[in-house]
């Protein structure tokens, strides 16, 4: 089976919609966003470092359910229906290590739709590239990157596109102190790729050029991926937007509505936080006139909206010392 594809880079940054897009490519099975390195690898001390019969049941226990647990019911739902048959614990049986594991699970689903070739859309997955390169070597990653004042007013209303408790953790999710360094830590990370994935497998794509001009870009990422362009690729019936709930294809008229939805003050925080990554990927900095008190309580109420969202997230992410160290680490890298 050909070398896979990655797509990751910060959330709200086109990574849904990129993977969307590829996925209708007729060789190219991209089901919805699976963390398993997140999830499972990292939990390695935990579940086991050697793949005896212990390790391989609670790692197939977490595998069989993590498409449900993540909010992707239509996928769960055909794991549900294979785990009686090719996807049984009994069919992993000969895998001997997390790298088997994955692509076991990976190329049964590739093959049940009739595909040739797996990708995966798990945004959170660009902290964990190295894991990725030592899975896969010759493995295609798509980065996305979106101006950070978008990225941010599109995580604060993300919200609203989610129903019920889902809803209510992202809602309290959002300050605009974290999520500027998020957005920082994010790109430090996907400015280093430079040193660990080959030019020739790594493409960086900007959202903005994504929605603008579709059709090229498109082509751009087929090209990386070897594969011929499909103009139905086009035809993703998903809204690309945290302002709306539902909509169809791909539009351009979340590009710079920060303007208009996001507080002066949150922009200028990005703007401060985050002005170095902001100048190396080709996004200006606007002059702002913001109250000074507003942005200083801002970031004096920075470490309690830490606190609570490590404990909203707990059930969404790894063990939380890998968890921390991964974001920090890009801090310090570059």
């Amino acid at each position: 089976m050909k070398r896979p594809v990655f797509v990751v880079g910060a959330p709200r940054s086109g990574t849904t919609l990129t993977a969307k897009i590829i996925g209708r490519h007729p060789e190219i099975f991209m089901p919805g966003e699976n963390y398993y390195f997140d999830d499972i690898y990292s939990r390695r001390k935990e579940l086991g470092e050697v793949i005896d019969g212990a390790t391989l049941g609670k790692i197939y226990s977490r595998l069989l359910t993590i498409y449900g647990r993540y909010s992707e019911p239509e996928d769960q739902v055909r794991v549900d229906e294979l785990k009686g048959g090719l996807l049984s614990l009994n069919n992993f049986k000969d895998c001997k290590s997390y790298e088997q594991i994955l692509s076991r699970f990976m190329k049964v689903q590739t093959e049940f739709v009739g595909k040739k070739r797996w990708g995966n859309n798990a945004p959170r997955d660009l902290y964990n590239v190295p894991d990725i390169i030592n899975f896969y070597p010759e493995a295609l990653i798509i980065a996305c990157v979106r101006d950070p004042r978008d990225f941010m007013l599109s995580y604060r209303d993300k919200w609203k596109t989610r129903e019920g408790d889902n809803a209510e953790r992202l809602k309290r999710l959002y300050h605009p102190v974290i999520t500027s360094l998020q957005w920082k830590s994010s790109m430090r990370s996907l400015i280093g790729l430079k040193k660990i994935v080959p030019a020739e497998n790594l493409f960086v794509l900007k959202y903005e050029s994504l929605v603008d001009n579709t059709e090229s870009s498109v082509q751009s990422v087929c090209k990386v991926l070897g594969v011929d362009y499909h103009a139905d690729m086009l035809n993703v019936a998903s809204q690309n937007s945290s302002a709306e709930k539902h909509g169809k294809g791909i539009f351009a008229s979340s590009v710079g509505r920060w303007k208009d939805g996001l507080a002066l003050e949150d922009a200028y925080i990005m703007q401060l936080i985050a002005g170095n990554e902001m100048r190396e990927l080709g996004y200006k900095r606007n002059d702002l006139a913001v109250s000074l008190s507003a942005v200083f309580w801002k970031f004096f109420t920075a470490p309690f909206a830490v606190a609570k969202g490590l404990y909203l997230n707990r059930h969404k992410r790894g063990p939380i010392v890998p968890y921390l160290l991964s974001r920090i680490k890009p801090f310090f890298k570059h």
